[in-house]
């Protein structure tokens, strides 16, 4: 049964988890013991007072947590926990509440964990990576995650493997973007098990994900298997990626981990060649959100393919921050250069840099060095401010910014976020035969 996946189409979302593990032969062949966890992926909840249409489409519909709850009170598991951790910079107790998904949670007869405020275990999981694991989790009799379907500008893909990184403490997860980041992910797997894994395909995040820079895409999907591995192939196949591309999901499987090669693995339910919904592939490095946000003056220069060591979800939410300044002023009047990460300062550096963050601290006499791991957003646009633009012009943005408080300018997408998730449409696939009227332009 390990090597099954199942696939589901459906607008109803109860009924399509009942059906993803009738086709894995039910809930109560799966799970066993007296207590289940449930890790979904909430973590990016709430940024910069984002729109909660836009928090929904990028993170685990409540309703699939509330429907697995009393999926699994039926069979008797008397104890329902749903655990996370936040990224870097936000607070997993503050999201659960603002989503609503703690208060549904404990109406369904659960409970949440803020996993970042537990007690965490170190597990070895490789003779040189030591990693905090969450006691909660390590502990549970099920573990099943629950993350969604999403692309990533550093992992390509985020699926189940890469929702497991949120059971690790802050510290650990600075650690894992220290280092290699795709081979931390497939190694944190030989620790945090999960006896099922079910990817909330409703709607999903494709080309800038996994937030709010990339654009919503809604498949209608589920997926679920009890091989993580196997898992993440099918949906990586799905989206239109070669699973042998995401490297975690590659080295998980010559780990031995669980099973890449799709012809090893059974499919039930939607035949694969039916469910193939294309993501629009990420452009991998956050310079290119930075692009995307057209602040003219500004190179950002932070971690690249295939090198070793990344700028973490913390620093990353430094777009954030440039956001708010293009809001506010829109053209900096002096060329900026910000070196992000564990990485060298490169050759074709400007004069005016900004070396962002306690990764750089190494170079801090090549430019300004702004301390934190992350930095604080105020520290980082008042710093940013003084470097590109005259007093007067700071002193003005500073007023505007002041006022405003954390409100940006919606960006274009918006508009398509609030479309998909209209309470008449939100759970409604769109036709196999119309993905590119659901693609934003």
């Amino acid at each position: 049964m390990s090597g099954v996946v199942s696939i589901v189409r459906g607008e109803e979302p109860d009924k399509m988890l009942r059906e993803a593990l009738h086709l894995l032969g039910g809930l109560k062949n799966i799970v066993s013991g007296h207590n289940a966890l449930i890790k979904p992926n909430l973590g990016v909840w709430g940024t910069m007072n984002i729109p909660k249409f836009v928090n929904r489409c990028m993170t685990t519909k409540a309703e699939i947590v509330v429907a697995l709850i009393k999926e699994l009170k039926e069979i008797g598991i008397e104890e329902v926990s749903v655990a996370e951790g936040s990224i870097l910079d936000m607070d997993a107790t503050v999201q659960f509440e603002d989503s609503g998904i703690k208060e549904m949670v404990e109406a369904a007869g659960g409970r949440v964990i803020d996993l970042d405020r537990s007690d965490h275990i170190k597990v070895k999981v490789a003779e040189n990576l030591t990693l905090e694991i969450g006691k909660s989790i390590l502990n549970t009799d099920n573990l099943i995650n629950v993350p969604v379907m999403k692309t990533h500008i550093q992992t390509r893909l985020t699926l189940g493997l890469k929702n497991l990184k949120g059971t690790l403490s802050k510290e650990s997860k600075r650690m894992m973007h220290r280092g290699d980041l795709e081979r931390s992910i497939a190694l944190l797997c030989k620790a945090v098990r999960p006896k099922l894994t079910i990817v909330d395909g409703l709607i999903g995040i494709e080309g800038l994900g996994p937030g709010i820079w990339g654009k919503p895409r809604k498949p209608g999907l589920l997926i679920a298997g009890m091989d993580p591995v196997a898992v993440d192939a099918v949906t990586a196949t799905i989206m239109g990626h070669d699973p042998r591309e995401v490297e975690h999901i590659k080295i998980a499987w010559e780990l031995g981990l669980g099973e890449m090669e799709l012809d090893k693995v059974e499919i039930r339910g939607v035949p694969l060649e039916e469910a193939i919904y294309p993501f629009e592939p990420a452009q991998l490095g956050c310079h290119n959100v930075v692009k995307r946000l057209g602040i003219r003056g500004v190179r950002y220069f932070g971690w690249t393919p295939g090198a070793i060591g990344s700028e973490c979800s913390g620093c990353i939410s430094l777009a954030g921050v440039l956001w708010a300044l293009r809001d506010d002023v829109g053209v900096l009047q002096k060329p900026l250069d910000i070196v992000v990460g564990p990485r060298d300062v490169p050759d074709e550096i400007g004069d005016n840099v900004l070396l962002y963050g306690d990764c750089q601290s190494r170079n801090r006499n090549r430019g300004v060095w702004l301390p934190g791991c992350p930095p604080s957003h105020r520290a980082a646009y008042t710093s940013i401010g003084k470097m590109t633009l005259s007093r007067m012009a700071y002193a003005r943005t500073l007023i505007k910014r002041l006022f405003k408080g954390n409100k940006v300018k919606p960006l274009q997408e918006w508009e398509r976020y609030k479309q998909i998730t209209n309470p008449e449409n939100l759970f409604t696939p769109s036709n196999q035969a119309s993905h590119e009227s659901n693609r934003f332009p």
